[in-house]
């Protein structure tokens, strides 16, 4: 599934700590909806064994009713940020704060880390 076990492999290889954010739920076809729900399944099933945190979005509204995407069915809303926040931290974001290095984003690692010919 588009290379993610080696991901996970190239981001232990290195120390750069990883968190997965699965797709947005796309409400504007069936189809995309469908794909989406394909999509989480997998990420759910591959990394349920590696202890990588990961975070799906696997609702269209949130426990207010509120939608957590746009009009175009795709792009967040204020709603659905926070949604992805709320699940981000409770995937354990907060303790990835703590590995990264002074003056480092782990953002910048872990693209540094999956460049073609770069070694750390």
């Amino acid at each position: 599934m588009l290379g993610l076990d080696e991901i996970v492999q190239a981001c232990r290889d290195r120390g750069v700590p990883l968190i997965v954010l699965g797709p947005t739920p796309a409400t504007y076809s069936y189809w995309a909806q469908r794909v989406i729900r394909s999509a989480n399944a997998a990420i759910r099933r591959r990394l349920a064994r590696t202890g990588v945190p990961y975070a799906l979005i696997d609702l269209v509204r949130d426990d207010d009713g509120d939608s957590l995407t746009r009009s175009d069915g795709l792009h967040l809303t204020p709603a659905g940020h926070r949604y992805v926040a709320e699940r981000l931290y409770e995937a354990e974001v907060r303790e990835l704060a703590g590995h990264q290095r002074a003056g480092e984003s782990a953002g910048r690692r872990l693209s540094l880390a999956l460049s073609p010919g770069h070694r750390t």
